[in-house]
């Protein structure tokens, strides 16, 4: 207790000090301030240390939504280590490191990327730019100085990615579905300008050269296959690490088709790729079978995957996730270095469905929504839903329930956007099946 009244009177001290002097402190770092001493009435005393660290970094940036703080100062504390010459921070990395924001509490250099848009995933922060701050001004610069050293490692690559991502869209107010669909269209562009230019070269051949016949069209979309599969093998065998993500699919046939994925650094973007590799239908659904078709899609490719392959991704069905004989115990026999992940996207989904089900208006929603679905199936209900929205819509896409699944997360997304967008179609939809129909539907109608 009588430390924690000797802190509590220091801390008044250095406050009525820090009133006469004429520095001025901004309201978001006074209310940070404020917050913290305020807890630090029902802490313990082993905890006051830990806030009084935190305090002493309220002077650099508090929330990814602020900037770094870059104080622009005629001069620099020096200070030196041992014997060496006295350094001190360098304000020119203020414009060669956007980055960089400066502590003078601390007097010590700190990364707003890795502070505020690290994330686990990405490996252990550097708790010299993130934590503690960096002030060994002697070993900062230099090619194998600490700054150096931090540019170049994955996480503060990662993060400082994130961070530009995250400007760009605050600036744009781009969604994320938005941004998936820009993307979308972009590679739609990309792909039609390539049909164009073989097109225009098809049409400068032979005059008898009609390349219509589908055996010849087949064989010059395997070329291209080819072609492409070569150019991917070659980007992944030059960054020597890859991972698999695999996933099954019911195509429109009913056929099981097993799509498969290869993730891996690429040297000439230097970002993250994902390129399919391989569309296989599968006449079998045992670990077994599958663990053989992804190692002979990467055998075709030339990929060494017994020492390069170092990950999984696959949903979490047993037959693939199983410890004792699933595909990836099949996988990690063969190779010792794969480590396996159930793939996030799945777990969010399955976790969602979970909390929306214990959410009775969320539940009785998806609830009628595919009652709705249910009830539009019949193939005359269904052609009657249509016209109505050829009628009322006359130059719109036509719109569907979609079935709602477990599994499938973008179908409940879909649906409700098109019975939101169609709802005016819907409601006079199941008014004329009431009016028109007799017995059961016209009473599942009226509801």
């Amino acid at each position: 207790m009588d430390e924690f009244i000797t802190i509590q009177k220091r801390s008044a001290t250095e406050k009525s000090e820090s009133e006469e002097s004429s520095t001025k402190t901004s309201k978001g770092d006074s209310d940070v301030e404020t917050t913290a001493k305020v807890t630090m009435h029902s802490a313990l005393p082993s905890q006051i240390q830990k806030m009084k660290e935190d305090i002493a970094q309220a002077d650099i940036s508090i929330s990814a939504n602020s900037k770094p703080v870059q104080p622009r100062l005629k001069e620099y504390p020096k200070h030196s280590e041992g014997n060496t010459t006295a350094r001190s921070f360098v304000g020119a990395w203020f414009d060669k490191y956007d980055w960089a924001e400066c502590s003078q509490e601390r007097d010590a250099l700190f990364c707003f990327a890795c502070r505020h848009f690290a994330s686990p995933s990405y490996g252990n922060a550097d708790d010299a730019f993130v934590k503690i701050g960096f002030r060994r001004w002697k070993k900062a610069q230099g090619k194998y100085g600490a700054i150096a050293k931090h540019l170049s490692a994955y996480i503060h690559k990662s993060s400082y990615t994130a961070w530009i991502d995250y400007q760009h869209n605050k600036t744009d107010k781009t969604s994320i579905k938005q941004s998936i669909s820009e993307g979308y269209q972009k590679k739609v562009r990309e792909n039609r300008h390539y049909i164009k230019t073989l097109a225009e070269r098809v049409k400068s051949g032979p005059k008898n050269e009609k390349y219509t016949t589908s055996a010849i069209q087949n064989e010059m979309i395997d070329t291209f296959a080819s072609i492409v599969r070569e150019e991917i093998a070659e980007n992944i065998k030059s960054c020597h690490y890859f991972s698999v993500q695999a996933d099954e699919a019911k195509d429109v046939s009913k056929i099981e088709q097993l799509a498969l994925v290869v993730r891996f650094y690429d040297e000439i973007s230097h970002c993250i790729q994902e390129c399919l590799i391989s569309f296989t239908p599968m006449s079998s659904l045992d670990a077994a079978y599958i663990t053989d078709i992804i190692l002979k899609a990467l055998e075709k490719l030339g990929l060494e995957y017994k020492s390069s392959l170092v990950g999984l991704g696959f949903d979490g069905a047993s037959v693939m996730s199983e410890g004792i004989s699933g595909v990836q115990k099949c996988i990690k026999e063969k190779t010792p270095f794969a480590y396996y992940v159930h793939c996030y996207g799945h777990k969010l989904n399955l976790v969602l469905t979970s909390v929306a089900k214990n959410v009775p208006q969320a539940s009785e929603f998806s609830s009628l929504l595919e009652e709705l679905y249910i009830f539009a199936s019949n193939a005359v209900a269904h052609e009657k839903s249509l016209s109505i929205q050829r009628e009322m819509f006359p130059e719109e896409q036509i719109r569907e329930l979609q079935h709602l699944s477990d599994t499938r997360w973008w179908c409940r997304a879909t649906s409700c956007e098109n019975a939101l967008l169609c709802l005016k179609c819907i409601i006079r939809f199941l008014k004329e099946t009431s009016a028109d129909d007799t017995g059961a539907r016209a009473v599942s109608t009226r509801g």
